[in-house]
This record gives structure tokens, sequence and C-alpha cells, in this order.
């Protein structure tokens, strides 16, 4: 019964927080003129290394940490179910669902054109959220022994 408690708990966690997400990345922005889209994988990256720091290179690297820790929550509150029950959803799935979530952001974005589609986002959304369903996990563990 307990189990069940915190699960809920946990659930309830993750919904709002995904709301929140979905308020701050879709909802408040200003729709602009037109669909963006940026396809070209770790484009930040490159990006990052033909620009000075001092100028565009540090927004560059804010944006890649930022969009890493977007979803790290959403890995955590998953690990602590799969940790509890032994059964949970496993890293996979994890990495799947953050993946879904980046998408479905992103897609929102395009089709309300508030943001830009960015494939970056993508792939540093799901690294965020793998993150910390492997963080979670190996705490849990570590405080178990």
């Amino acid at each position: 019964m307990e189990i069940k408690r915190v699960n809920v708990a946990l659930w309830t966690l993750l919904s709002v927080y995904l709301s929140v997400v979905f308020y701050f990345t879709v909802v408040s922005r200003e729709p602009s003129d037109d669909c963006k889209l940026e396809l070209q994988p770790f484009n930040t990256i490159t990006e990052f290394f033909n620009v000075p720091y001092h100028s565009h290179g540090r927004y560059i690297l804010r944006e890649v940490v930022l969009n890493i820790g977007l979803l790290m929550p959403v890995g955590l509150l998953l690990g602590f179910p799969s940790f509890l029950s032994g059964t949970g959803i496993r890293f996979r799935k994890v990495v799947f669902l953050g993946f879904l979530t980046s998408l479905m952001i992103e897609i929102s974005q395009l089709i309300t054109k508030t943001g830009t589609f960015e494939v970056d986002d993508l792939i540093y959304n799901t690294l965020g959220c793998a993150i910390g369903y492997l963080i979670c996990t190996s705490s849990l563990l570590k405080a178990r022994k």
C-alpha cells in the first residue's frame, strides 16, 4: 500500500512538472510569423566551436546545459517507481519516453510557431532524461547498501 501511495505521488509530481515545462516552452511564448526548423544534429556543438566564447559561445553552452537539465527531473521521477517496485520502467523505456516528451514539445512549438524545432533539443532533452534516471537509480542503489 505504501509503494502505491509513493507511485501516485511521483506520477502526480511528474504530471505537474510536465505541465509547467509545456507552459514555459510553448504556451507562454509569443508566436512568430513563420515555422523555424533546425534539422542538423549537433549544430549547437559545431556552432560553439566556431564562435568566440565571450560573444555567442556562452549563450550556446547555456542552451545546451538548459536543454539537458529540462527533462532531467522526468528521468529522476521515473527512476523512483522502477527502483521501489523492481518491475517499473526500464532504462530503454525511460529514454524512449524522454524522446517522446521532447518530440511533443518540439512539434508543439513548430505548430504554434512559438519556437524552433531543433534536432539538438531532442538529443539533449533525451540525454537529460536518461541522466536523471541513472542518477536516481544509482543513488538509490548506493543508499540501499
